[in-house]
């Protein structure tokens, strides 16, 4: 009932309406503002409603579903619960590539053009408007631009320092990255009956686990482990009596101190896994590949290895995240995780559909 409330007061402001205006925020009557909770922790309201241990582990991993802290982030992320348990999930037939596939496919349609394997290196700016790109050399004019690059790699690096406001990029620059994620994928020769679709292995201690992400930049040596196996739904995506795995564990973000990891965490993930229930694990692996905080850096230029776009760790980052409506630069729009409405998928592509215009209220 209480993650419930939460929704109905938030979704229509928070969520579905793009805040393209500072104003946009009275959309939430003042008698409100103090029902949502946003000056409390997720932790502090889950110890309050759970005397159990393991509920609370529970209710608190759901601020990790946008790359927070649980410690850290405002309640008003209690939300989250609601929406997954009441309204419920949705799998996407063949997997989240059959989503970009169908985005795809309903662009051509339309009369889109798409030009792949291109590395845009600038985004061209004459009078204060955005008027094109600059990818392997060559200049791509167009009277829109919108960028679905992290907004700290778009504001501080695609960007000339001239065309962004003093405040943009003090903004920008202290905004405060997500957690980055290790990501091991593994084809295996056989299967485990205790794995689901969607499986966690909670650590011992939650808190510890926080602390040393968010605090003490380093990987968790006891960490909580997700594992995704969609062969259990899509049975073509292992071989008959094999399995597929997508492993991850939450890690800092690219710091002083900490460069991502290497391989032989990966191992100890594996190692973990075998404890916790996982038995052979190691000996099955006919395929495995690993995704560091570095290799999500340097292959999408997230914002120091982020996973999620900005995180939520205070009461006011739903008010600093970057709007999808530029503020510097004329005819220039942002969609992804570090833009309005937030991190993960669905609100990535909500978004999407904030950038383009399209009322989804």
């Amino acid at each position: 009932e209480y993650s419930k409330r939460l929704y109905d007061l938030t979704a229509s402001t928070f969520i579905y309406h793009p805040l393209r205006q500072w104003t946009d925020l009275l959309r939430l009557p003042l008698s409100d503002v103090l029902k949502i909770d946003a000056f409390s922790t997720v932790s502090n309201r889950v110890d309050k409603s759970f005397e159990s241990d393991y509920l609370k582990q529970f209710f608190n991993r759901f601020a990790t579903y946008n790359g927070s802290s649980p410690y850290k982030s405002p309640a008003t992320l209690n939300v989250i619960p609601h929406v997954e348990l009441n309204t419920g999930g949705y799998y996407v037939k063949g997997g989240m590539y059959s989503l970009a596939k169908a985005f795809e496919r309903l662009a051509l349609e339309l009369g889109a053009t798409f030009e792949l394997g291109k590395d845009v290196q600038k985004i061209v700016v004459r009078d204060g408007k955005a008027v094109g790109v600059v990818a392997d050399g060559d200049i791509y004019e167009a009277e829109i631009v919108i960028s679905n690059s992290d907004a700290y790699e778009t504001y501080l690096n695609m960007l000339e320092k001239k065309d962004v406001s003093t405040l943009t990029r003090k903004i920008t620059e202290s905004t405060e990255p997500s957690c980055s994620g290790y990501v091991i994928l593994l084809g295996t020769n056989r299967q485990w009956d205790m794995l689901d679709h969607h499986s966690i292995f909670f650590s011992s201690d939650y808190k510890k686990e926080f602390d040393d992400i968010f605090k003490r930049g380093q990987l968790p040596v006891d960490p909580t482990i997700y594992v995704a196996n969609t062969s259990t739904k899509d049975i073509d995506h292992a071989p008959v009596g094999g399995s597929n795995l997508f492993v991850l564990v939450n890690a800092p973000y690219l710091q002083d101190g900490f460069d991502g990891g290497g391989a032989e965490y990966g191992g100890h993930i594996i190692d973990e896994l075998e404890k916790r229930g996982l038995v052979g694990l190691r000996k099955s692996i006919v395929e495995q590949s690993v995704l560091t905080p570095k290799d999500f850096y340097e292959r999408y230029r997230s914002n120091r290895g982020s996973i999620y776009g900005t995180s939520s760790n205070n009461a006011f980052a739903a008010f600093l995240r970057p709007r999808n409506r530029s503020k510097s630069v004329k005819n220039l729009w942002l969609t992804g995780g570090s833009t309005h409405p937030g991190g993960g998928i669905p609100l990535c592509i909500i978004s999407a559909f904030h950038s383009c215009g399209v009322d989804i209220v």
